[in-house]
């Protein structure tokens, strides 16, 4: 076995790779009609094997988060499902451009300095390409983006597409009045503390009986104000603040609104998934027995009233 090469090198020659290519490819992919919005959207379209499965986020389901550093372009989709992504541009530029960045391979940060990379949700491509159909600056401040990309990894193909424009709204907030025939209670007190509870037979969490608690056991709620978690990942930063804690007899239960809310508002918190592996976008929620560990896989809350008193729950 053998290593043979040749070397031709000239100072005076250009040593900066060419930018993107512009106008691109017409042949590429673009996302279907009913896929765009006028806001903040995320689409992806997946195909594995012979499975095809599509995600569709925008700022009513996910927090779609976008930043950059001179060339390079950050995504992150906190939704049901987290993805993240990395778009870096020629080592030429100082920031991002429109145009077509092609047959990048191996993956970002492996790719050849000189040219693009692309790292896509962790995997390391076979080839893979992204277009950057707008983008924005204000100075050096990235304020809106329109991109596509494609992903090809194994036996598996990803496209995906993004609109983000950092004007538009981007959090969601309860939904006010809340939607028409959600469930009742059948019989609640008139007055004072009370938790009712309504379980279907065959039902493990329940076993299928009705609980009321009154003044015959100790309801505590509490809440997280005024406090906001801070995980070792110096990018994540988790508001606690739209918390309350209900704790009766053996059953304990969490209510979590949106990421963005300060404090519980009145109004429907609806597509929750279980506390505290929900989506922040929208809140989460979970209710069980201390000792079952049960935690629900999707439900809903309504808050008809809610009051603070030095940034305490006082009522709810």
């Amino acid at each position: 076995m053998s290593l043979v090469g040749a070397l031709n090198w000239e100072q005076s020659n250009p040593i900066n790779p060419p930018g993107p290519v512009y106008p691109p490819p017409k042949e590429l992919w673009t996302p279907p009609v009913t896929a765009v919005s006028s806001g903040n959207y995320f689409y992806l379209d997946e195909k594995v094997r012979k499975h095809y499965n599509i995600y569709s986020y925008n700022s009513s389901n996910a927090l779609i988060s976008v930043s950059s550093n001179k060339a390079t372009l950050s995504v992150n989709i906190d939704g049901n499902e987290q993805w993240f992504a990395l778009f870096q541009g020629m080592s030429s530029l100082q920031q991002l451009e429109k145009g077509y960045f092609g047959d990048l391979q191996p993956d970002y940060p492996f790719n050849t300095p000189g040219l693009a990379g692309l790292l896509w949700d962790g995997n390391a491509c076979n080839s893979s390409w992204f277009v950057l159909d707008e983008i924005t600056y204000n100075s050096t401040e990235l304020v809106a983006v329109k991109l596509r990309f494609m992903q090809h990894y194994f036996s598996a193909v990803s496209y995906g597409a993004l609109n983000w424009d950092k004007s538009k709204p981007t959090h969601p907030i309860p939904v006010l009045p809340p939607p028409p025939g959600l469930w009742q209670p059948a019989s609640v007190p008139a007055s004072g503390n009370y938790v009712y509870l309504e379980s279907n037979f065959g039902v493990y969490m329940g076993h299928g009986r009705n609980y009321t608690y009154t003044s015959n056991v100790a309801i505590e709620v509490g809440g997280e104000q005024n406090y906001t978690y801070t995980s070792s990942n110096a990018n994540e930063v988790k508001n606690l603040n739209s918390l309350i804690h209900v704790r009766v007899d053996f059953w304990s239960g969490y209510f979590k609104g949106m990421e963005s809310l300060l404090e519980l508002q009145v109004g429907y918190y609806g597509g929750l998934q279980g506390y505290p592996f929900h989506n922040r976008q929208l809140g989460g929620l979970s209710w069980g027995e201390t000792w079952s560990g049960c935690q629900p896989l999707s439900g809903w809350f309504v808050i008809e009233s809610i009051q603070y008193t030095e940034g305490e729950v006082s009522a709810v």
